[in-house]
């Protein structure tokens, strides 16, 4: 049986896969978390890149958390090695016991966080957690169970609007981190710190910053570096949509790579046709202050190309997720966000007009 969670404005459902149906055409409603304020909906839309118009599986809900935290970040990671996933909001962890993620909340020493994130930062099999606090980024440090802050990482960070990777930026194997938004003085930052072992280092060189943002990780020129794309607006209101290349001499940005300028967003990178290059899926706000999604190929020369779609619908402050859904070898597209056009949350089992388009 397969799972799924979903975080709520003030709760967290399980949903476990029951059944699957194949029928061609056929979709089911599924009761996805829904966030209903003033006529507010979210809903999830599942997009195949296949030939096959295959349909999502039956779910039911198996169990709920209420938690007043869930409005800001969960986090699934299984830090005490039990082989059970437990689940991890910004001021408590609900310890998953032979599958009762109810049987123990454990409160954390975080004073107030919108932000966590698992982590195996020292690679001793265990797992810490980062906690956004108060305009800093901290380590809390899994000792035998127990959580600890390390004051040695951290990190002075973004307070809201942005978005925060872990990712090895030097192929180390450490876990370096970029964090783009707002800072406490409401202006916009991009940090970029880089792994030590008596710390992080900040990287000294000038990147352009962003607020209302998102950032994702590229390979552009698939060389096993990683790159580096972010999308938002400037403190004069202006959209932006910038890539940085990784290389042995720092971070370069490149000019003309073809990608709309995008804030309120999501972006996600992946090799969607198997060229073995890394295309891009972004969603968010044009400067025309239209929602939007759009498909980039990677031309194999440092820029993109500009897929025609249809069948998208469209949402505001999106979420995107990659999967292969029907086991093809071709990446799904998952799109979430709020519902502009209807008072109804659904997940449809819908795909790229192949007649116009293809991800082939």
């Amino acid at each position: 049986m397969k799972t799924s969670l979903v975080a709520g404005v003030n709760y967290l459902v399980l949903f476990a896969t029951i059944g699957e149906n194949t029928q061609v055409g056929e979709h089911f409603e599924v009761p996805l978390v829904s966030a209903m304020i003033d006529s507010i909906v979210y809903k999830s839309v599942l997009y195949e890149s296949s030939q096959k118009q295959l349909c999502i599986p039956a779910f039911e809900e198996e169990l709920s958390i209420e938690n007043e935290d869930a409005y800001y970040s969960v986090d699934l990671g299984d830090y005490d090695n039990d082989n059970d996933y437990d689940v991890l909001f910004p001021n408590s962890i609900y310890k998953n016991i032979d599958g009762n993620i109810n049987a123990q909340k454990i409160d954390l020493p975080t004073v107030f966080s919108d932000y966590s994130k698992w982590i195996d930062l020292n690679k001793d099999g265990n797992l810490d957690f980062f906690a956004l606090e108060g305009g800093f980024l901290h380590l809390y440090s899994n000792i035998q169970g127990e959580f600890t802050r390390n004051d040695t990482y951290t990190v002075p960070a973004v307070k809201e609007s942005g978005d925060i990777i872990f990712t090895g930026l030097n192929n180390d194997g450490k876990q370096d981190i970029v964090m783009l938004g707002e800072d406490l003085k409401g202006m916009p930052q991009l940090f970029m710190y880089m792994y030590s072992d008596t710390g992080f280092v900040k990287n000294k060189q000038i990147f352009e910053p962003l607020m209302s943002s998102s950032l994702c990780v590229i390979d552009i020129e698939n060389d096993s570096d990683k790159d580096i794309f972010y999308c938002g607006k400037d403190i004069n209101n202006v959209y932006h949509s910038i890539i940085l290349v990784n290389t042995p001499t720092g971070f370069v940005k490149v000019k003309d790579h073809g990608i709309a300028a995008l804030a309120y967003a999501d972006c996600i990178a992946a090799d969607l046709n198997n060229d073995g290059y890394s295309d891009l899926v972004v969603a968010g706000y044009n400067s025309k202050y239209v929602d939007v999604i759009e498909v980039y190929l990677n031309d194999k020369k440092g820029a993109f190309t500009k897929m025609i779609l249809s069948d998208f619908s469209i949402v505001e402050y999106p979420t995107l997720q990659l999967l292969d859904f029907n086991a093809d070898g071709f990446k799904d597209i998952l799109v979430s966000g709020k519902d502009i056009e209807s008072g109804w949350h659904r997940s449809n089992c819908m795909r790229i007009k192949q007649e116009r388009v293809s991800l082939r």
